[in-house]
């Protein structure tokens, strides 16, 4: 599973829920898996960072992602036109994506709101939730 790319996302966050919802639809490889911040999984993986549920995590190859970065290597393991755009936005300075993204975080649930039910998946989409 170390090679596996894994999101950890706030499960009650629209803005999250979306966010997984696209990599579900664009992930042509099922390469990625997913697991709520506040999960015994997520605790365990992520248990020597100090965690935020207002962070996206992305581990993957030993390499833990996060806010932007996360981000941006998501689009970059989804391939195609997602691997130019992550290319482009590597070229904004670090501090102001990571401004852009704590700006973004701080209000995303008042922008997108909470989330307190899952959808529907399919089997295989289920098999990715750890």
């Amino acid at each position: 599973m170390d090679n596996q790319p894994i999101i950890f996302f706030d499960g009650a966050c629209g803005l999250c829920h979306k966010s997984v919802q696209f990599i579900l639809t664009y992930d042509r490889k099922n390469q990625f898996y997913f697991s709520p911040l506040g999960s015994a999984f997520s605790k365990q993986k992520l248990a020597k960072l100090d965690t935020s549920f207002d962070t996206l995590y992305l581990t993957y190859n030993g390499i833990t992602y996060i806010k932007s970065d996360a981000w941006l290597k998501t689009l970059h393991l989804l391939g195609g036109p997602w691997r130019i755009l992550s290319t482009i936005c590597y070229l904004i300075p670090k501090p102001i994506r990571t401004k852009s993204y704590d700006f973004i975080a701080k209000h995303r649930l008042k922008i997108f709101g909470q989330r307190n039910n899952c959808d529907l998946l399919s089997k295989n989409q289920k098999d990715r939730f750890l």
